[in-house]
C-alpha cells in the first residue's frame, strides 16, 4: 500500500538545462550533457568481407563509454582490425588511448589492445591489435579464426 501526503505530488517529467551537485572542497561543475544509444560501426581487416556491428554508448559530459560486440570469422589477410563509423563526438580531442582487449588469433584468445587515436596523434582511428603489439610487433593477425571478444571502454574526450 502506497500513501502520499495530500500536499505533495509526483513529478512525471522534469526538464532542466543542467544540474550542479555540492562538493567537499572542490569546485562544483554542472552536469549538463547526457546521451545514450547505439550506432552502426564496421569491423574491417583480416576477413574476406567487412562486417557491420552495433555499438552501444553512454556519454555523460566529456566521459564516453563504448561497448563493442564480439565478432569471429575466418582469416583472410594479415592485418589489424579497424573500426570505422564511430561518430566524431566520441573521438578524443588529443592524444591516444590504449585499452587491453581480448582478441582471437588462430582460434586462441589473448590480451591484445584497442587503440583510440585523436586526429593530432595520427588518427582519428579505432583499431584492435593482437598480442604481438605489446612485444613491439605489428599487431597483425596471422591465421585461422580471427576476431575480438566483447569489449567495453571508458575514456574522456577532452
Amino acid at each position: 500500500m502506497t500513501t502520499q501526503h495530500p500536499s505533495l505530488s509526483y513529478i512525471e517529467n522534469l526538464s532542466v538545462d543542467s544540474l550542479t551537485f555540492p562538493t567537499l572542497g572542490g569546485v562544483a561543475t554542472p552536469l549538463d550533457y547526457y546521451e545514450e544509444g547505439t550506432f552502426l560501426a564496421t569491423y574491417a581487416g583480416p576477413w574476406a568481407a567487412n562486417t557491420n556491428v552495433t555499438v552501444h554508448y553512454v556519454k555523460v559530459g566529456t566521459k564516453v563509454t563504448l561497448q563493442f560486440p564480439a565478432y569471429l570469422n575466418a582469416f583472410s589477410v594479415a592485418t589489424i582490425i579497424t573500426v570505422s563509423g564511430i561518430p566524431t563526438r566520441f573521438y578524443p580531442k588529443t592524444g591516444s588511448f590504449y585499452f587491453p582487449a581480448v582478441v582471437i588469433d588462430n582460434t586462441v584468445g589473448a590480451v591484445g589492445a584497442l587503440e583510440i587515436k585523436a586526429a593530432n596523434s595520427g588518427g582519428p582511428s579505432f583499431a584492435f591489435y593482437n598480442a604481438s603489439f605489446y612485444a613491439g610487433g605489428t599487431g597483425n593477425f596471422t591465421v585461422g579464426q580471427v576476431g575480438v571478444q566483447a569489449t567495453s571502454v571508458t575514456y574522456i574526450t577532452v
